[in-house]
C-alpha cells in the first residue's frame, strides 16, 4: 500500500507547476505595469519561461514570458457566448460534430484572436483564430497543425 501512496505522490508532483519565489524584477515590473489591478498573482516557472495567474473581478487570466524576460502572451477566460459570430460559423462548418467547450482571449507580440477549446465525444482539440475570424492553429495530443 505504500508504494501506492508514494507512486501517486511522485505522479502529483511531475504534474504540478513548480511556484517561484524569486521574479526577475525586469519580468515583475513589467507585469506590474501590464496588469495593474490583479488579484492574488502566482508566479510558477516553466519549461520555457514564467507564467503569472492573477484573477480581474473574478475573471481568470495569465501573463506569460520566455526565459529572457520577453513578455511572450496574455491570456483572458471568456463566455463562449461572447466569442464572435464568425468564429462560431466557422467552428460549425469546419468541426462538425464538436461543441465549444471553452474561450480565451489572447493577445501576443504577433496577433490578437482566442483559443477556444472544442470536444467531442472521443477528442478535444484547441483551435487559435485571429480577430478576424482567419484560423490560425489547431493543437491536439502536443501537435499542432497551421493552416
Amino acid at each position: 500500500m505504500k508504494i501506492v501512496y508514494i507512486s501517486l505522490l511522485f505522479l502529483i508532483l511531475l504534474g504540478y507547476k513548480r511556484q517561484v519565489h524569486t521574479i526577475p524584477k525586469t519580468i515583475k515590473l513589467d507585469f506590474n505595469n501590464r496588469i495593474t489591478n490583479a488579484e492574488n498573482p502566482i508566479w510558477e516557472s516553466e519549461e520555457d519561461g514564467y507564467e503569472v495567474e492573477f484573477k480581474i473581478s473574478g475573471v481568470e487570466g495569465s501573463v506569460n514570458y520566455d526565459l529572457k524576460g520577453n513578455w511572450t502572451e496574455t491570456e483572458y477566460t471568456i463566455d463562449i457566448l461572447k466569442l464572435p459570430q464568425s468564429i462560431g460559423n466557422a467552428i460549425a462548418q469546419k468541426y462538425e460534430g464538436f461543441d465549444i467547450t471553452g474561450a480565451e482571449s489572447i493577445v501576443t507580440p504577433t496577433m490578437d484572436g482566442y483559443e477556444i477549446e472544442i470536444s467531442n465525444k472521443d477528442v478535444t482539440l484547441e483551435l487559435v483564430y485571429n480577430s478576424n475570424a482567419k484560423f490560425i492553429m489547431q493543437k491536439s495530443d502536443d501537435t499542432n497543425e497551421e493552416n
